[in-house]
Formats: C-alpha cells, structure tokens, sequence
C-alpha cells in the first residue's frame, strides 16, 4: 500500500512509543491505544504479521515497566487487542469516520468479551465460579472498564485515522500544486 520503507518504518515506531506510551498516560483504566493502533496497522500494513505486531511490542513494552502476570490470560489480552488488524475489510479503501469509529466499537467489543471470557475459564474458580453464573458475574464486574475501554478506542481510533487523512490531504494539495507549477 505504502511503498516507501523509511514511512512504513516510522509509522510502525510512532503506532508502537504512542500505544505503549498510552498505558501510563490515561486517567481512567483501560483508556488506552493499544487496539486503535492495531485497527490501524490492519489497515495501514499490507502484511498482517506486521500489522500484529504493533499491538503484540507495545503490549510486551508496557507490560515491561507494568508487569507480567499470568502468561496464558496475558495471551488471551495480547490475541484481544490483535483483534482489530483482520477489521481491514470493514474500513474500505478510504475510510470514513462511520467505518472507523464502528471498527473501533467493534473491537472494544470483541475485546471485552474475548478477554473476560478468559478471566472466567482460566481463573482458578475462587473468583468467578465455572458455571453460568460466574461467567455473567465476570462480565458484570467488568462493565466499569469496558467504559475506558470504549473511551480509549474511539479516541485514539479518531487521531490515528485523522491524522493519517490529514497527511493523505496534505500530500495531494502538494502533488496538486507541483503539478500546476
């Protein structure tokens, strides 16, 4: 999609430093860039393992500083976050402000379904009981991050893929004007 290297490159440290960067900075849990920068590298990298990575580094780079905790539910958060890349279909060629601020809906979603669904399994039972119950009261002790969660993706979703329009814009006003000269 992009050609030049030293862009794909840039844009892949920028997406990386400015997820793990917004683990530290949000004032409410889960208010974070980790999922926006993965529904924007789905889009913006033509190979998806690169694209997974972004989420994947900056998840291992906070998580650093933060610390690790149980290595399967933290597969279970790091496939979560992930989850957006594959959403590259619904964005379109150009996306519109309805498609990404959907994907990012869909991807706070799928997320706290995804990951609370892992809390349940993978708990000990002490918590959350194995039986329906305790699957519903997992989910229930989880809406109050599910609000920063939301938050989170819709904000960063808007600046990654605003930004990005902004250059697109930028660039063809420049491209115009050289042309016309």
């Amino acid at each position: 999609m992009h050609s030049s290297r030293t862009v794909q490159a840039a844009v892949f440290v920028a997406l990386v430093a400015v997820a793990a960067g917004s683990r530290f900075v949000g004032a409410e849990a889960n208010f974070a860039a980790i999922s926006s920068a993965a529904l924007f590298a789905g889009f913006f990298f033509r190979n998806r393992l690169v694209a997974v990575a972004v989420p994947v580094l900056a998840m291992l780079v906070s998580d650093l500083v933060h610390g690790f905790y149980h290595p399967a539910l933290m597969a279970v958060v790091y496939a979560g976050l992930a989850v957006p890349v594959v959403f590259r279909p619904l964005l379109g060629a150009v996306p519109t402000i309805t498609r990404v601020l959907g994907c990012a809906m869909l991807g706070s979603v799928s997320f706290f379904l995804f990951t609370n669904l892992g809390v349940w399994a993978l708990g000990d039972g002490a918590a959350y009981p194995k039986t329906a119950e305790g699957l519903a009261q997992c989910y229930i002790a989880a809406i109050p991050f599910f609000r920063g969660t939301l938050a989170g993706d819709l904000v960063y979703s808007g600046v990654f893929f605003g930004v990005y329009a902004a250059v697109r814009m930028t660039l063809a006003r420049r491209q115009a004007a050289m042309a016309a000269a």
